[in-house]
């Protein structure tokens, strides 16, 4: 369902770009797990959507758990209400599919597969640039969101979370971007309260294509010393100054409590920024 939403939102993007009127040029989240500290402009919308594909395995002492595949779906939405403060509202959804090993009455075992869990997630938050490169040597933003999630099989509410950080980017040349972020992350489901850092480089590869690398780091604020760590990397064209194309992929590994697991990943997605309203100018 989420993909037929996906899809449907591109072929109204697409049928829409070639008419749209643009001033400013996008800052996307996009690709990557970064977060851009530029904010996207008085009275502009931008949407930013991709899902993802891959396989995970865990594994505790003594006893791996199977694989499972799975996909997942983001969606965010960002509004200016002013040039440097937006509103940001978000969506992201996850299937998983289980590769099971039963013990059957013969002393075999037998492989079959079963629908995990499909959880949704909702975030509400704010977004606010405090300077750019325009007027200081680098540019600096904060991020503060409350998440919402539940468990589609269940029905149940997860408990609230909330995440806040500080963003900040800065132009190494004329052709490399360097972008980083810390926060803190409340009631992750997984592993308790965490503190983040992400670091990406992006590549402007010239004829409006680019390339990034990036790593992110979690680590829990509990005694056993989870953490989770991202790698990856991947592509993104500009068809218009505001209409970006993405494709990346990469690994991840998580150690909570007694178990690991290891996944990876690709996925694809889209960026798009419009003007809601006519400028003053434009009006008069």
């Amino acid at each position: 369902m989420a993909y037929k939403i996906f899809f449907s939102c591109c072929f109204i993007l697409l049928s829409s770009v070639v008419q749209a009127q643009f001033i400013q040029f996008m800052s996307s989240d996009r690709p990557g797990q970064k977060l851009t500290p530029m904010a996207v402009g008085k009275d502009y919308l931008q949407f930013q959507g991709g899902g993802e594909i891959g396989k995970r395995r865990q594994s505790a002492p003594g006893s791996p758990i199977p694989a499972a595949q799975f996909s997942a779906e983001h969606f965010l939405l960002r509004y200016g209400i002013s040039q440097k403060a937006e509103l940001n509202i978000g969506f992201s959804t996850e299937q998983q599919t289980v590769l099971n090993a039963i013990t059957v009455p013969a002393g075999g075992l037998r492989n079959y597969r079963a629908f995990d869990r499909s959880p949704l997630q909702g975030s509400l938050g704010m977004r606010y640039m405090f300077f750019s490169e325009e007027d200081r040597d680098f540019s600096l933003g904060a991020v503060g969101l409350f998440i919402l999630g539940k468990e589609n099989n269940s029905g149940n509410l997860n408990v609230p979370g909330a995440k806040t950080g500080l963003s900040a980017s800065k132009l190494i040349t004329g052709k490399m971007l360097a972008t980083g972020n810390m926060g803190i992350h409340w009631n992750e489901p997984l592993a308790g309260h965490l503190y983040y850092y992400t670091i990406q480089l992006g590549f402007d590869l010239g004829k409006n294509f680019g390339l990034f690398a990036e790593a992110m780091n979690q680590n829990s604020f509990n005694a056993w010393g989870d953490y989770r760590q991202f790698l990856n990397g991947g592509f993104s064209w500009k068809l218009t100054p505001n209409f970006m194309f993405d494709v990346s992929g990469g690994w991840a590994r998580t150690h909570a409590l007694a178990f690991k697991e290891d996944y990876f990943f690709g996925g694809f997605g889209v960026s798009w920024k419009i003007k809601t309203r006519p400028s003053t100018a434009q009006r008069l």
